[in-house]
């Protein structure tokens, strides 16, 4: 079951912060709103999945270059496994992209940077130790003018446990965003959303922060989420997000949305 079946709704999601929320009920992927640029993708009960290794598929429109927010809620590996959330894309050969790494019993976090067609790692969280069999993990990567960063929340064999990292690195100017695998297939995506975060410019959008991030008005240091496997879902303040799978009690605090 994914995590979350729609963006929270604190934000100004029908002004200029969402630009695409897709939730995979269709049986066959969107053309005209993405390019799947490698790799064989399908959907399959609202879920998008690929097996190969090096996938990548972007969503079809220019977004602020400045400010990306691009989510997965609902993560989930066959086996080992590479999930990439792409972020800057300006072509195959330049872009950004935060990685959730499955290698046997550990999960790594991982930021990269591609430049002219040349891969090197920027930062990276703490390994975490986790399996496929614990379930999903959410995920998302936000790149501002002057930096990026990723958060995961890894489910572990004691609970929902956050990842985060980042670093200064300044934006290749992409106006693309999308999904993509690593040299392991075995990727399933669920309910994800390209945003634009908050910004100076741009007050009534979402931090960069948890599973339903957190918005301007509310913000609140530290954030706590009880997440309930209830088909009821979450309500944390005015936030509300519905169809949360399992039970987490999350604390942190929210990134302002650059680095």
């Amino acid at each position: 079951m994914p995590l979350l079946t729609r963006p929270c709704t604190c934000c100004d999601e029908e002004g200029d912060c969402l630009y695409y929320f897709d939730t995979f009920d269709a049986d066959t992927i969107a053309y005209g709103e993405w390019d799947d640029y490698a790799g064989t993708w399908s959907i399959s009960g609202g879920d998008l999945y690929t097996a190969s290794a090096n996938a990548r598929i972007i969503w079809d429109t220019d977004i602020d270059a400045d400010y990306q927010y691009v989510r997965a809620v609902d993560v989930t590996f066959d086996g080992d496994g590479r999930a990439w959330l792409i972020v800057d894309w300006v072509d195959s050969s330049n872009f950004c992209y935060a990685e959730l790494l499955l290698s046997g019993t550990t999960m790594y976090l991982r930021i990269y940077k591609v430049v002219g067609g040349t891969t090197s790692q920027i930062a990276q969280a703490s390994p975490l130790a986790t399996n496929a069999s614990l379930g999903a993990h959410a995920f998302n990567v936000c790149r501002s003018k002057t930096g990026i960063s990723a958060e995961a929340l890894i489910i572990t064999s004691g609970g929902g446990v956050t990842s985060r990292t980042g670093t200064i690195f300044a934006s290749l100017g992409g106006l693309r965003a999308g999904l993509g695998t690593g040299s392991t297939g075995g990727v399933t995506f669920a309910d994800v959303s390209i945003e634009r975060h908050q910004s100076a410019e741009h007050r009534d959008c979402a931090f960069c922060s948890g599973p339903c991030g957190t918005c301007k008005a509310e913000n609140p240091l530290p954030l706590s989420l009880f997440v309930d496997f209830d088909p009821d879902g979450l309500t944390s303040g005015s936030r509300d997000c519905s169809q949360i799978g399992g039970l987490w009690l999350l604390d942190m605090a929210p990134n302002p949305g650059s680095i």
